[in-house]
């Protein structure tokens, strides 16, 4: 009986103990981004591709967060992978989360977006190996004009109002016009191959009750400069204000801007 305890004892205590699971023999997962700053323009597309060091026999999902910044995510950024996330496939290595800065043809300062990739389904997290490092950063958005049109914008406050907008020449000559219900309105008609000219820009309160409504006229120059203009425009003294006629659709504007086109510069003076 001795003999026989001795013989279960030492087989017992020769057997290995099975090991804890661990993540260390789990995929290492490396991001890169096709962009070689941080500064990003209108029209760009920019990938982060995700690469592992082995496969899975399961599918792993990262996703990209915008965290912040004064960029507008819902306007700014479309996702060509759904919702910012990209799929790992089973048997796979590769996967990229995919986005395209949206070209607005709205002028506007730079933008920042703050920006994180993780992997959010707790089954997927504990997948990928510890050592894995999941990029956040921040990028700045970098507006786009048109290279052959001088661009202005003009916005207003109250949705219940519409400006319309006109350009002459300066010799009385209808030149453009951006005269619909949108809001902005996006006046695109002075081209840098138009004649050496002064140009004067206006607009037209088609459809406006608010004595005094503030406005922003954003000029996107053709050099990819940004001005940003800032004023009122009072119902109840139109008289401080030049008006020219826009024979083309037999109506009235009040100037706003003096366009002066020298080649390819454009030098504009604030009228109100």
């Amino acid at each position: 009986m001795f003999f026989a305890v001795g013989l279960v004892s030492c087989n017992t205590a020769e057997q290995d103990v099975s090991p804890i699971i661990s993540p260390e023999g789990y995929p290492v997962a490396t991001i890169t981004n096709s962009i070689t700053t941080n500064d990003v323009t209108e029209g760009d597309t920019v990938y982060f591709y995700i690469k592992t060091d082995k496969w899975l026999d399961r599918s792993v999902t990262f996703t990209l967060h915008v965290t912040g910044g004064t960029a507008d995510a819902e306007s700014d950024v479309e996702f060509i992978s759904e919702e910012g996330n990209a799929q790992l496939a089973p048997y796979t290595d590769s996967t990229a989360i995919v986005f395209v800065i949206t070209e607005d043809n709205f002028p506007e300062n730079d933008e920042t977006l703050e920006y994180k990739i993780s992997v959010d389904q707790l089954s997927d997290r504990y997948l990928i190996n510890q050592n894995s490092v999941l990029p956040s950063g921040t990028l700045t958005l970098k507006n786009h004009n048109d290279p052959g049109k001088l661009t202005i914008a003009f916005g207003w406050p109250s949705p219940d109002d519409d400006f319309d907008c006109y350009a002459n020449n300066s010799a009385g000559v209808s030149w453009g016009l951006a005269a619909s219900s949108a809001n902005p309105e996006i006046m695109t008609d002075i081209w840098a191959a138009d004649p050496d000219n002064t140009y004067y820009y206006g607009v037209d309160p088609y459809d406006v009750s608010t004595a005094v409504t503030s406005y922003t006229i954003s000029i996107g120059y053709p050099d990819q400069r940004v001005e940003i203009i800032t004023g009122s425009f009072d119902l109840n003294n139109l008289g401080s204000l030049t008006q020219d006629y826009f024979s083309y659709y037999a109506t009235y504007f009040y100037r706003l801007l003096t366009i002066v086109k020298s080649g390819s510069n454009f030098t504009i003076t604030n009228n109100n």
